[in-house]
């Protein structure tokens, strides 16, 4: 099984799209592209996204395990880690858990430093659940403010606009599913 970084660099082989080519689609720097594609950089959500959009691939195709399988494991160190974003208080990170075009839920561990957010709203067909692991967080569904603390789960329509807080003084960590999968 390939590593995140060389699936990139596969699929962009795949499609005979250079380097600066695919710089030029992405709105990246080759040196950019060429350092995540040999594993020397971390990325962010954005710049995963416009790779996706430049080699005309879902962002769940560049993070897939290229092996299939009837039984998934990810070791915590296997996990395919990006930057949600980053802001002054700290840097949320997103984990996936499942990385497949072929799964119908996807399941992302979200890790907010104290004062951080998800950021925007974000709504998108299906249904979701989140389970706190550690800390406290708010879960906002428009104007509903739930408070929810470690091995507390929160299940809802995922079509609502909604996003989370850390709510606390210390790191938080939401395990994240949804169905159908939209990454």
């Amino acid at each position: 099984m390939g590593s995140d970084y060389e699936i990139a660099k596969k699929i962009r082989k795949e499609k005979k799209i250079s380097l600066r080519r695919l710089a030029e689609l992405s709105g990246l720097s080759a040196s950019f592209i060429s350092n995540f594609e040999n594993g020397k950089v971390n990325i962010t959500l954005s710049s995963l996204k416009k790779i996706a959009a430049a080699l005309e691939v879902p962002v769940a195709r560049l993070v897939a395990d290229e092996e299939e399988s009837p039984l998934m494991v990810v070791r915590k160190n296997e996990r395919f880690n990006i930057v949600h974003h980053k802001s002054a208080e700290g840097t949320v990170i997103q984990q996936f858990l499942t990385r497949s075009p072929h799964f119908d839920m996807e399941v992302v561990v979200l890790e907010l430093p104290p004062g951080t957010s998800s950021e925007n709203y974000k709504a998108h067909p299906g249904q979701e659940f989140t389970f706190v692991l550690k800390g406290t967080v708010r879960l906002m569904l428009n104007d509903n403010c739930s408070c929810l603390s470690g091995g507390d789960m929160a299940y809802y329509d995922a079509t609502i606009p909604h996003r989370w807080e850390n709510a606390g003084l210390e790191d938080a960590e939401i395990l994240v599913g949804a169905t159908p999968a939209s990454f």
